[in-house]
């Protein structure tokens, strides 16, 4: 047992020698690499330099960039900064508005990616981004509102933040105007088409269509009105809580002041009594018994004093104290009263974009304020619309044909809903659905089929009854077809789920 013990003993001492012969040589290693790194850097840099003294042009702004990246990985941000303000330079005798607003874009990336840390060089940043705003160039404008988003992140210098804020809003106002803009493009030239196709079919109702539109877009508006004022006054009620705390925060300190100066006080009367005896005693030492009889009386009416003082305060810090713990009860009531009210409001905007989009993709909308476009490699399609639709137009009035297609569409909702098959959009006469899309199912063809079939058995019967009362039947014509697609959400205003690919177009036709 003794040689088996020390067997081990050897084979760990040996075990523990290897491994620091192994950091050992991996130290070695490090320290003899460093110097040849930082020598092929220095060469570099070096390299870098001459080049770009040499070169013209787009060349020598390439040639810089490239310089300051090197520079700033080797801790020299200075000369980094150099380079880049020397590309911006060389960018502005080309005198090209799209090349100054790109280099000085880059300028900005390249130093707030190398030099992160430094706030130093913050100035820098906002010199560089102001440049490539002042040239106007539109295509930069998302790239330049990020990093002003960044600068401002990492920024503390009050001066460069109201700076930063107000380049922001200058952005963003511009924005908001050019998509007004296309807005208003694109409102007329819907309004163009609608009205062409209306006329085409002898449809008659736009004008209520048009009224029940501008109904809910005055909705949504005064939603959004009513969202900030109430968060503008959830702020004021969280700067009028700040400002009583501090209030009482003061109030606290001010009676802790006072209490010590009470405290105090008590010290020094009995300070001076307690001498007022000592004197006393040593030059009348008849009159011991008398004077300190009279320092007895003193202290005590001291001691009286003191008590009313202290149950005085402790009486008014009381009521203040309930006085506060009303208020707050009030406006905790308050503040749950519009809390509720926003609850609500939201319940109804969500129900209202679960009435838009899938519930998968609405989801995905309010989670990451975007919808990814995703590829489904198998999925079926299928278009319905009636059969010489026209005509039945022109044999009934518009009420009835509105009404008549409300509730035959109405039925093919619950169909579609029944068989799990998603409805994309009508458009005229023509109802579209997918099975597969957006929750993937490997029999989505059988449910499609099974859903076309009866739509088939509910228009049979619905037609039946339409006959027997003189009205023209509305006969379907459905298309389907399976196979790869692409689904998302297209825009940011009135945007709605969709789907596209040749398997969409062969469904259709």
């Amino acid at each position: 047992m003794a040689y088996i013990a020390c067997e081990k003993d050897i084979n760990l001492s040996h075990h523990q020698n290897m491994k620091a012969f192994s950091y050992l040589l991996v130290g070695l290693l490090l320290l003899t690499a460093v110097p040849f790194a930082l020598f092929a850097q220095t060469d570099q840099i070096a390299r870098l330099e001459k080049e770009a003294k040499n070169a013209q042009g787009q060349r020598k702004i390439q040639l810089l960039f490239e310089l300051s990246k090197v520079q700033m990985e080797a801790k020299r941000y200075d000369d980094g900064v150099s380079a880049l303000k020397e590309a911006a330079q060389v960018a502005r005798k080309e005198r090209v508005s799209s090349t100054i607003a790109q280099v000085n874009k880059r300028r900005a990336e390249y130093i707030m990616t190398y030099a992160p840390n430094l706030r130093k060089y913050n100035s820098e940043v906002l010199d560089a981004l102001e440049r490539s705003i002042n040239e106007n160039e539109s295509t930069l404008t998302d790239q330049i509102l990020g990093l002003l988003y960044r600068l401002e992140n990492r920024n503390s210098d009050r001066r460069i933040d109201e700076k930063v804020g107000k380049l922001i809003s200058g952005i963003e106002s511009k924005q908001e105007a050019i998509s007004l803009e296309a807005q208003r493009k694109l409102d007329e030239q819907e309004f163009k088409e609608f009205r062409k196709r209306a006329e085409g079919e002898k449809f008659e109702d736009y004008k209520t269509l048009q009224a029940e539109r501008i109904k809910l877009d005055s909705a949504v508006e005064k939603l959004a009105v009513h969202t900030e004022n109430l968060n503008r006054l959830n702020k004021v009620r969280q700067e009028q809580i700040d400002q009583l705390s501090e209030q009482k925060a003061a109030s606290e300190l001010d009676l802790e002041k006072k209490l010590r100066r009470i405290d105090s006080l008590e010290f020094v009367a009995y300070r001076d009594s307690m001498v007022n005896v000592e004197n006393r005693r040593m030059i009348e030492g008849q009159q011991v018994e008398i004077r300190r009889r009279d320092a007895e009386i003193k202290l005590s009416k001291t001691k009286t004093t003191l008590f009313v003082v202290l149950a005085s305060l402790v009486f008014l810090v009381s009521l203040f104290l309930f006085m506060r713990y009303r208020s707050s009860q009030k406006h905790n009531q308050t503040l749950a009263a519009k809390n509720d009210i926003i609850a609500r409001e939201k319940e109804k905007s969500d129900r209202l974009l679960l009435n838009i989009l899938p519930a998968k993709v609405a989801d995905e909308l309010k989670e990451e304020g975007k919808v990814k476009t995703q590829y489904f490699e198998s999925a079926t399609v299928m278009f319905a619309d009636f059969c010489q639709f026209s005509k039945i137009a022109s044999e009934i009035s518009p009420e009835k044909l509105i009404e008549d297609l409300d509730y035959c569409f109405s039925k093919f909702d619950e169909i579609v809903a029944s068989y799990g098959v998603e409805k994309i959009k009508t458009v005229g006469d023509a109802y579209m659905c997918v099975a597969g899309v957006p929750n993937p199912v490997k029999d989505h063809a059988s449910r499609m089929i099974q859903c076309a079939q009866e739509i088939q058995a509910f228009l049979e019967i619905w037609n039946s009854s339409r006959k027997e009362d003189g009205f023209p039947e509305f006969q379907a014509r459905i298309g389907v077809h399976s196979g790869p697609l692409i689904a998302g959400v297209v825009g940011t205003a009135k945007f709605a789920y969709d789907i596209w690919g040749e398997t969409v177009n062969i469904a259709d036709r």
